[in-house]
């Protein structure tokens, strides 16, 4: 395996020849050196990286422990070796002498431990370090014993090591059978011994390690087994990520036996056609022995026999976010079952548009670290099943796993729960900066970036949640990405593959994405890419910042969401706090960066969640649930809905005037506010998307100049009817009403027949009706998504007025007689209208006062319309 890595770096070294070398980075170089600080060192006696599954004695059994009904170690070729280990720690590896300083250490620590768990969360050890870019050891890649800073923690505690051990004793039925041994996750390297001999090594801290292990035990006795873990690596400078840096056997381990011949691994490739009408289900087995397979329909209903690895499925029951149908694929192979959740989706980039199943998603994305406020590294099944929970408190429908794989059963809770996943490989490394010193340049990485990018692939490519896949975060762009790429692609050409250290513009790229998804663009930025024939999705794989107080303007960006089809939304910074419990005069208490005494540190850097470490919600967690709930989760493609005629020949105009009223005429408007009779100069961009064939939404946006006067009103007219006068409404009423004068008017459920004369002798503005949510008028029903004014911001509420004639008609009456017979029904909704003033009737304070000036800037206003049947 070591040699197979170093020859596949060596064969890109002439990918290099435009790269400065400052230093010999060949193999050579690191002759000697210990396998920890061996770049080209990853692994010794590691089995190939497969899907993660284990045998189960009955169909019934591998469904549920496939269903996560039941656990892996119900099943009798399983044996949980999770729980209490002996435990020995040091400071620093044998044979590296005492570090200066170090007299202020013991030499060794010896006691028990928990596993799976962080060790800096179970005993006076090391502590733990928060650092966001800086790393928290020596820069100096691959070598980790050198001289860091003399104030920092690593200083003191060089490379700290944990020694593991137990012993278990093997079932007398399990002989004769391959018995492989799983560890779910280890930080950061590791070795491992059963028995006194050395069986492999490990690095790549976020996947699963196995390794085949028969030969070294003995049936006859117990057996004891002994994990040597490393707390840095050559490794830990591709791991520098924004979270709490621990250490450990931190996810579960386990024993399993499988049959000589039976399946080792397994890839379930489901496709859909064009017109959804079809599919075809490939599944390719790494099995000796006869397989049988079934695909159980989601209802449980239909089963049918995959043939030769091949299946084809009418009519599929299709997957998403909105309806996670799962069928189950069961396997029986030399005795032993199995059973795999498959999901039926088409995914694809076209038009520079991400769909799902032919639908335009909209993606409202968290960022999830793995973490738990009180096992670190270590999350439970339960915390798991809480954290869906809290996605689904905050209508989000998909997450970014930064940035490293996460436990294998959080993509099959993703699986049930319909959430997009956007799978992100354990690649980071900030802290050498995006320039010449990136490690996406350096041959001697180069190996590295590409096994982490396929192990993550060859592991969960399975999971019908996994839409997308992320090559890793903040690590420069360089060649190694674009060689990881390629084998991504060979693995699996059926998703999308991002990186986000991309640049934005176009002129500069590395090429290594398929989506433009960089960080914290803001609107502005957002809107220049958009308008401008974008060339690929534009989906944020951070944005709105969420530390502390914070969320503010969020409903900006998705005002973008019905006026550009390449907005897909994003994936906000981020899900939860990484407090981690301490205890401060006794009492328990949430710490952060540098409350450990842990340097260097950056604080509470890492406290920017929308939920608190035990997932309460924050405020801003219930604007970004508001916002998120105004969208779908798809939009079907405009061309494949057919409007009922009222909504496809609807005529929406943008509109910012108003009848003057004698208030108006009192103080001059016509002759100071006259230029908003017409809308010349102002960006006007609206936008019609159908959701079904009744029901349309508009999306509006009109961008006042700052250097005018005020504009009477800023909303969009539409021309009904005649006969639509049955007027019915929620909001405040029952008698007109407006912004500097509502409060005599009540919300609630009101009605009216516009067809009765104006109230005022002379024809004037009137009937309008403030904090409205939805209304219905005739034929058309109107909801409000949401609408926002540079002086309120969101809003969930517009204003409106309906009259049986237009603008201008009431505008140039006398008086009531003098309005004509009513050919058709004007429908004004406002993001925003002045109010009438008053006090007086003949001077400039005739005007209403500010606030209730409709000012220059952006108003957005977006509603939905349905053809009331």
């Amino acid at each position: 395996m070591i040699m197979a890595l170093t020859l596949l770096a060596t064969a890109y070294i002439t990918h290099l020849a435009d790269v400065e070398v400052a230093e010999d980075y060949s193999p050579s170089a690191y002759a000697g050196l210990p396998d920890w600080e061996n770049p080209y060192v990853t692994s010794s006696n590691r089995l190939p990286s497969r899907a993660v599954f284990v045998p189960a004695a009955s169909r019934g059994q591998a469904r549920d422990i496939a269903s996560l009904r039941a656990s892996r170690a119900d099943s009798p070729y399983v044996m949980s070796l999770d729980g209490e280990w002996d435990f020995e720690w040091q400071p620093s590896p044998e044979g590296y002498g005492r570090v200066e300083g170090a007299e202020r250490v013991d030499t060794k620590k010896h006691g028990k431990i928990a596993v799976p768990g962080c060790w800096q969360l179970q005993g006076d050890y090391d502590p733990p370090i928060y650092t966001n870019v800086r790393y928290p050891h020596v820069k100096h890649p691959p070598y980790i014993m050198e001289d860091p800073p003399t104030n920092y923690t690593s200083y003191v505690y060089r490379n700290p090591v944990g020694t593991y051990r137990r012993t278990f004793a093997i079932p007398a039925e399990w002989n004769g059978r391959r018995i492989v041994l799983h560890f779910g996750g280890v930080y950061s390297a590791f070795y491992v011994r059963v028995n006194g001999v050395t069986v492999g090594y490990s690095e790549d801290s976020r996947l699963p390690a196995e390794f085949d292990v028969t030969e070294f035990l003995t049936f006859a006795e117990k057996n004891e087994i002994e994990v040597e873990v490393y707390r840095w690596c050559d490794g830990s400078y591709l791991e520098d990520q924004d979270f709490w840096r621990m250490s450990g056997i931190y996810r579960g381990v386990r024993l399993v036996a499988e049959r000589q011949d039976g399946l080792r691994d397994i890839v379930i490739e489901p496709t859909v056609s064009e017109d959804l009408k079809s599919g075809e289900l490939s599944v390719s087995f790494d099995c000796e022995s006869p397989v049988r397979a079934r695909l159980v329909s989601p209802d449980g209903k239909t089963e049918s026999d995959v043939v030769n690895g091949k299946l084809h499925v009418d009519n599929p029951i299709l997957w998403d976010c909105d309806a996670p149908n799962l069928y189950m694929l069961e396997v029986e192979a030399a005795g032993d079952h199995f059973a795999f959740p498959v999901g039926f989706r088409r995914v694809e980039i076209k038009d520079s548009v991400l769909k799902i199943n032919n639908r335009r998603i909209l993606v409202k994305g968290v960022n999830r670290h793995e973490m738990s406020a009180t096992g670190g590294y270590t999350v439970t099944l339960d915390e798991m099943k809480r954290d869906v929970a809290a996605l689904k408190l905050i209508n989000a429908n998909a997450v970014r796993t930064c940035h490293y794989p996460n436990d294998p059963d959080w993509y099959t809770l993703c699986d049930q729960n319909g959430i997009y996943v956007w799978a992100e490989a354990n690649i980071e490394s900030h802290g050498m900066g995006f320039g010449g010193e990136s490690l996406a340049h350096r041959v001697d990485y180069l190996a590295q970036h590409i096994e982490r990018d396929v192990r993550m692939v060859r592991t969960l490519r399975n999971h019908p949640s996994i839409i997308v896949w992320s090559q890793g975060n903040e690590a420069g762009c360089g060649v190694n990405f674009a060689k990881a790429r390629e084998a991504i692609r060979e693995l699996d050409p059926s998703r999308p593959v991002q990186y986000e250290n991309h640049t934005y513009t176009r002129e500069d790229r590395c090429g290594t994405t398929d989506i433009n998804c960089p960080m914290y663009r803001t609107p502005d930025q957002c809107r220049e890419y958009l308008s401008d024939s974008p060339e690929m999705p534009l989906i944020q794989c951070e944005y709105a910042h969420a530390m502390g107080n914070s969320t503010g303007g969020f409903a900006d960006f998705w005002a973008f969401a019905d006026r550009y089809d390449s907005f897909q939304g994003g994936f906000i910074w981020d899900f939860a706090d990484q407090g981690l419990c301490g205890f401060a005069g006794g009492a328990a208490s949430l710490r952060y960066g540098g409350d450990f005494g842990d340097m260097p540190n950056d604080g509470n850097g890492h406290c920017n969640g929308l939920f608190d470490p035990f997932r309460n919600p924050h405020p801003g967690a219930f604007e970004v649930a508001h916002v998120h709930g105004l969208f779908p989760n798809s939009y079907p493609d405009a061309e494949a809905v057919k409007l009922v005629p009222l909504l496809a020949d609807l005529k929406v105009e943008p509109c910012f005037w108003r009848a003057p009223t004698d208030n108006d005429r009192g103080h001059k408007l016509v002759r100071n506010n006259g230029v908003w009779r017409s809308p010349e100069g102002v960006k006007v961009d609206i936008v019609r998307r159908p959701i079904d064939a009744r029901t349309m939404r508009l999306d509006v946006v009109l961008e006042l100049p700052q250097e005018r006067p005020y504009a009477p009103r800023v909303g969009v007219a539409i021309s009904l009817p005649a006969s639509a006068t049955n007027l019915c409404w929620r909001g405040r009423g029952p008698h007109e009403n407006y912004p500097d004068r509502k409060f005599g008017a009540s919300v609630g459920e009101w009605s009216a027949d516009i067809s009765a004369p104006p109230p005022y002798i002379r024809p004037q503005d009137y009937g309008h009706y403030c904090d409205t949510t939805s209304l219905t008028l005739g034929p058309l029903s109107v909801k409000c998504i949401f609408s926002s004014t540079p002086r309120e911001g969101l809003k969930d509420t517009f204003g409106f007025a309906a009259w049986p004639w237009t603008i201008a008609e009431l505008e140039s009456a006398r008086h009531n007689e003098e309005l004509p017979t009513s050919s058709g029904v004007t429908l004004v909704i406002d993001a925003d209208i002045m109010g009438v003033g008053g006090d007086d009737s003949w001077s400039r304070i005739a005007a209403p006062r500010p606030p209730h000036r409709p000012e220059g800037g952006t108003y957005t206003l977006t509603v939905e319309l349905s053809a009331v049947r």
